[in-house]
Protein backbone atom coordinates (compact mmCIF):
# COMPACT_ATOMS: atom_id res chain seq x y z
CA UNK A 1 0.00 0.00 0.00
CA UNK A 2 0.92 3.59 -0.29
CA UNK A 3 1.92 5.61 2.69
CA UNK A 4 0.92 9.19 3.39
CA UNK A 5 4.13 10.69 2.22
CA UNK A 6 4.03 8.72 -1.00
CA UNK A 7 0.48 9.97 -1.78
CA UNK A 8 1.59 13.56 -1.40
CA UNK A 9 4.33 12.99 -3.88
CA UNK A 10 1.95 11.74 -6.50
CA UNK A 11 -0.52 14.69 -6.18
CA UNK A 12 1.17 17.91 -5.03
CA UNK A 13 -2.12 19.90 -4.96
CA UNK A 14 -3.45 17.92 -1.97
CA UNK A 15 -2.32 19.43 1.32
CA UNK A 16 -3.19 18.99 4.97
CA UNK A 17 -3.73 21.72 7.56
CA UNK A 18 -0.62 22.36 9.53
CA UNK A 19 -2.27 24.21 12.49
CA UNK A 20 -5.49 23.90 14.49
CA UNK A 21 -8.34 26.43 14.29
CA UNK A 22 -7.80 29.58 16.34
CA UNK A 23 -10.02 29.08 19.43
CA UNK A 24 -9.55 32.64 20.67
CA UNK A 25 -10.82 34.06 17.37
CA UNK A 26 -13.94 31.83 17.50
CA UNK A 27 -14.68 32.88 21.09
CA UNK A 28 -14.23 36.57 20.19
CA UNK A 29 -16.58 36.15 17.23
CA UNK A 30 -19.27 34.46 19.37
CA UNK A 31 -18.88 37.12 22.07
CA UNK A 32 -19.31 39.90 19.48
CA UNK A 33 -22.34 38.08 18.06
CA UNK A 34 -24.01 37.83 21.49
CA UNK A 35 -23.19 41.44 22.39
CA UNK A 36 -24.50 42.66 19.02
CA UNK A 37 -27.75 40.73 19.50
CA UNK A 38 -28.22 42.15 23.01
CA UNK A 39 -27.51 45.66 21.71
CA UNK A 40 -30.09 45.30 18.93
CA UNK A 41 -32.73 43.98 21.40
CA UNK A 42 -32.08 46.87 23.81
CA UNK A 43 -32.23 49.40 20.98
CA UNK A 44 -35.52 47.99 19.65
CA UNK A 45 -37.08 47.93 23.14
CA UNK A 46 -36.07 51.57 23.74
CA UNK A 47 -37.45 52.54 20.33
CA UNK A 48 -40.76 50.75 21.01
CA UNK A 49 -41.24 52.41 24.42
CA UNK A 50 -40.30 55.84 23.07
CA UNK A 51 -42.61 55.64 20.05
CA UNK A 52 -45.51 54.28 22.14
CA UNK A 53 -45.16 57.18 24.58
CA UNK A 54 -44.94 59.66 21.70
CA UNK A 55 -48.10 58.25 20.09
CA UNK A 56 -49.94 58.35 23.43
CA UNK A 57 -49.04 62.04 23.85
CA UNK A 58 -50.43 62.78 20.37
CA UNK A 59 -53.88 61.35 21.19
CA UNK A 60 -56.47 63.84 22.39
CA UNK A 61 -57.77 63.26 25.91
CA UNK A 62 -61.06 61.37 26.11
CA UNK A 63 -64.13 63.51 26.82
CA UNK A 64 -65.10 63.16 30.44
CA UNK A 65 -68.82 63.91 30.34
CA UNK A 66 -69.61 63.42 26.67
CA UNK A 67 -72.48 60.99 26.10
CA UNK A 68 -72.51 59.23 22.76
CA UNK A 69 -75.98 59.57 21.23
CA UNK A 70 -76.76 56.76 18.78
CA UNK A 71 -77.80 57.91 15.31
CA UNK A 72 -81.55 58.04 14.73
CA UNK A 73 -83.22 56.41 11.73
CA UNK A 74 -85.05 58.67 9.29
CA UNK A 75 -88.67 59.71 9.88
CA UNK A 76 -91.29 58.30 10.35
CA UNK A 77 -90.09 56.42 13.40
CA UNK A 78 -92.46 53.61 14.33
CA UNK A 79 -90.78 52.79 17.62
CA UNK A 80 -89.37 55.66 19.61
CA UNK A 81 -88.18 53.50 22.53
CA UNK A 82 -87.72 49.94 21.25
CA UNK A 83 -85.98 48.60 24.37
CA UNK A 84 -88.73 49.79 26.72
CA UNK A 85 -91.45 48.59 24.34
CA UNK A 86 -89.85 45.13 24.13
CA UNK A 87 -89.60 44.95 27.93
CA UNK A 88 -93.25 45.96 28.25
CA UNK A 89 -94.30 43.36 25.63
CA UNK A 90 -92.38 40.59 27.41
CA UNK A 91 -93.93 41.60 30.73
CA UNK A 92 -97.44 41.42 29.23
CA UNK A 93 -96.71 38.01 27.73
CA UNK A 94 -95.34 36.73 31.04
CA UNK A 95 -98.46 37.97 32.88
CA UNK A 96 -100.66 36.17 30.33
CA UNK A 97 -98.69 32.95 30.84
CA UNK A 98 -99.06 33.15 34.61
CA UNK A 99 -102.76 34.10 34.89
CA UNK A 100 -106.28 32.86 34.22
CA UNK A 101 -108.45 34.43 31.54
CA UNK A 102 -110.93 33.99 28.73
CA UNK A 103 -109.78 33.20 25.21
CA UNK A 104 -113.34 32.86 23.79
CA UNK A 105 -116.13 33.38 26.30
CA UNK A 106 -118.96 32.26 23.99
CA UNK A 107 -117.18 28.97 23.20
CA UNK A 108 -116.10 28.53 26.83
CA UNK A 109 -112.36 28.51 26.06
CA UNK A 110 -110.04 29.80 28.81
CA UNK A 111 -106.33 29.99 29.43
CA UNK A 112 -104.65 28.88 32.63
CA UNK A 113 -101.13 29.34 34.04
CA UNK A 114 -98.45 27.06 32.61
CA UNK A 115 -97.63 25.48 35.96
CA UNK A 116 -101.31 24.58 36.48
CA UNK A 117 -101.56 23.16 32.94
CA UNK A 118 -98.50 20.97 33.46
CA UNK A 119 -99.91 19.71 36.75
CA UNK A 120 -103.25 18.86 35.11
CA UNK A 121 -101.55 17.01 32.24
CA UNK A 122 -99.47 15.04 34.73
CA UNK A 123 -102.61 14.06 36.67
CA UNK A 124 -105.09 13.50 33.82
CA UNK A 125 -102.78 12.68 30.92
CA UNK A 126 -103.09 13.98 27.38
CA UNK A 127 -106.44 13.77 25.58
CA UNK A 128 -106.89 10.83 23.20
CA UNK A 129 -108.96 10.78 20.01
CA UNK A 130 -112.13 8.78 20.28
CA UNK A 131 -112.05 7.44 16.72
CA UNK A 132 -109.24 6.88 14.28
CA UNK A 133 -109.40 8.28 10.81
CA UNK A 134 -108.96 5.52 8.22
CA UNK A 135 -106.07 5.88 5.81
CA UNK A 136 -106.88 6.05 2.14
CA UNK A 137 -105.85 2.87 0.36
CA UNK A 138 -102.91 3.11 -1.98
CA UNK A 139 -101.28 6.03 -0.22
CA UNK A 140 -98.75 6.12 2.52
CA UNK A 141 -95.08 6.53 3.10
CA UNK A 142 -94.13 4.28 0.18
CA UNK A 143 -96.19 6.16 -2.39
CA UNK A 144 -97.54 3.66 -4.98
CA UNK A 145 -98.88 0.28 -4.01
Amino acid sequence: MTDHAGGARRNPEIRSEKADANAAAIVRFLLCLVLGTVAVVVLLRWMFVTLAAWEERRQPPPPVMKVEVPPQPPLPRLQTQPAQELARYREEQQKALESYGWVNRSAGIVHIPIEEAMRLVAVRGLPVRSEETPKAEGTGAGGKK
